[in-house]
């Protein structure tokens, strides 16, 4: 979204392919910019969603589509080199992890990266190496467009600092925070055990979490058998981010593998310290 709300829209146009059940589509500002969103079966229903998707790339004639999915775009990337798609991107973002069942799919395809895809693309050299391969990256082949954000937008604002810590009342607090979402991949059963141990040296620390996911009932479980209830505040899902990059004393992002997280580049850009791990 960055990079489409920056370039120059008289001469290139997005439309927006996304799963129906998918958190947090802009759409109105899409629309706002030139742009449409199309809304296709979730991935769990994969017959559907490859028709679906071959529908539109098929009846609007693409010169260039992009999918930023990792080993799984070598599904849309044969729908576009069977709809006659003549520039087809394959982007890596994320790597994975063995121990992870969600990802054992992503190492089962990341062999057939290069499958109809023309164009590698990925956030970060390492995510470009991991599924692309070193070879190709030591060719050139793969291009490497990182991580952007509005650096004025997330600046520090000292007196955004002062009033949102007044308003959640913690003057006088060490705020640790987290931003993401609570699944296997952010780790956070283990920043919960990391924070019991920083609550036996720092009488004032709190932990501030915003995010959601499949891990929170476990994340519940964990904090209250630590007994920390009172010393953790989870903020659920929210858009108003930004106040918290200021608010925060520390960032923490203990995850078990990333591609360029967002989260950690504006954290970086308020000039919150952080901790990734």
């Amino acid at each position: 979204m960055e990079y489409y709300r920056h370039i120059d829209r008289t001469k290139v146009q997005y439309d927006f392919i996304c799963d129906s059940d998918s958190n947090g589509i802009p759409e109105e500002e899409i629309k706002a910019l030139g742009g449409r969103v199309y809304k296709v079966a979730p991935y769990k229903n994969l017959i559907t969603h490859l028709k679906d998707t071959y529908k539109i790339l098929k009846e609007n004639k693409y010169e260039v589509m992009h999918a930023f999915d990792n080993t799984l775009n070598i599904f849309p990337m044969f729908l576009g080199r069977i709809a006659g798609v003549k520039v087809r991107i394959s982007e890596s973002i994320s790597k994975g992890d063995k121990n992870e069942k969600k990802t054992l799919i992503k190492y089962a395809l990341r062999p057939f990266s290069h499958w109809f895809a023309n164009c590698y693309m990925a956030n970060s050299i390492d995510c470009g190496i991991w599924q692309f391969g070193k070879k190709t990256y030591d060719k050139g082949e793969v291009s490497i467009f990182k991580t952007v954000i509005n650096a004025d937008t997330n600046a520090f604002d000292d007196k955004l600092r002062e009033s949102t810590r007044k308003k959640f009342g913690w003057e006088n607090k060490v705020i640790y925070g987290f931003i993401g979402r609570y699944v296997p991949q952010k780790n956070p059963l283990f920043l919960i055990d990391i924070f019991n141990e920083i609550t036996k040296k720092q009488e004032n620390a709190t932990l501030v979490m915003i995010g959601f996911g499949e891990l929170e009932n476990e994340m519940h479980d964990r904090i209250q058998s630590y007994g920390i209830t009172d010393r953790v505040m989870n903020l659920g899902r929210r858009d108003d981010i930004n106040q918290f990059y200021n608010a925060f004393d520390t960032f923490l992002l203990p995850s078990l593998y990333e591609g360029m997280p967002v989260v950690g580049i504006e954290a970086q850009c308020a000039g919150l310290p952080i901790f990734f791990f």
